[in-house]
């Protein structure tokens, strides 16, 4: 069982690692060379010992990380993306997720879509002198000036 967005073989994975709490937190990224590569891209010429007091881990496990002897678990993945800057999804595949809108799986003719994408007709010159003069009150009067407005509507 290859997973298809990140090529990972499961089974491979869930034969060599034994299912354990500690085991669950560290698989959290799976492609341990793609994340090594992307940590060894944002330590650049800084070095291990910099970068690691600067995320708060230990040297030796970020080495552990770079050499592929492990994955980071969840806790020190956010430590390292937080220091280097970089989105978690950046870090475990080297690509920044995109969301895609609701509005874009949907069809142009969707009733609420169709109503939101109708301009409202521009303000009349007595419209934009009503709510210059809305805008002009003190806050404290705004709902009086609204409530007159209302008992003058019928």
């Amino acid at each position: 069982m290859v997973e298809k967005s990140t090529g990972v073989n499961m089974r491979k994975i869930m034969k060599r690692t034994p299912v354990t709490e500690k085991n669950v937190e560290r698989s959290f990224l799976l492609d341990e060379k793609n994340v090594a590569e992307n940590i060894r891209s944002i330590i650049g010429d800084d070095g291990i010992r910099s970068f690691s007091r600067k995320c708060g881990i230990g040297h030796g496990q970020i080495s552990e990380y770079l050499n592929g002897k492990r994955p980071p678990g969840l806790r020190h993945a956010l430590a390292i993306a937080r220091a280097a800057g970089v989105s978690l999804d950046w870090l475990a595949t080297g690509r920044e997720f995109t969301a895609t809108p609701v509005t874009a799986r949907l069809p142009a003719d969707h009733p609420p879509l169709a109503a939101a994408a109708e301009t409202p007709p521009p303000l009349t010159p007595e419209e934009q002198a009503l709510l210059a003069q809305y805008r002009a009150l003190p806050a404290a009067d705004r709902p009086r000036a609204l409530a007159l407005l209302k008992a003058l509507t019928p």
